[in-house]
């Protein structure tokens, strides 16, 4: 699998919430969006989401990035383990809201 990761400014978040077609999830301390996968290549912009989950493991993420994951990739993403909540947009479509459940920290 190939990610491609690129750490991008906080105040990006701003700007990109305001071009239409913009989809956003907010993920508290505690939850995690559950794991699904795209046919096709799928380009994420991620605001204090700490790491990513896929097949391969895990992969710690910038404060702010524009994440990139090939098509059949499955993935997920883990909320903070504290502070406030954390945000993840696309604009692609093909998939409902992503689904936001707790997770159990460990440490």
């Amino acid at each position: 699998m190939t990610l491609t990761i690129i750490p991008i400014p906080d105040a990006s978040l701003e700007q990109l919430a305001s071009v239409a077609g913009w989809h956003e999830t907010s993920v508290e301390p505690g939850q995690r969006v559950a794991h699904h996968h795209h046919a096709f290549q799928a380009t994420y912009f991620t605001f204090g989401i700490p790491t990513l989950v896929s097949n391969d493991g895990e992969v710690s993420l910038p404060r702010s990035a524009m994440v990139i994951i090939p098509g059949g990739v499955e993935h997920g993403w883990l909320g903070p383990k504290s502070g406030g909540k954390a945000t993840i947009g696309h604009f692609h479509d093909g998939h409902g809201d992503h689904y936001v459940e707790k997770v159990v920290l460990n440490g």
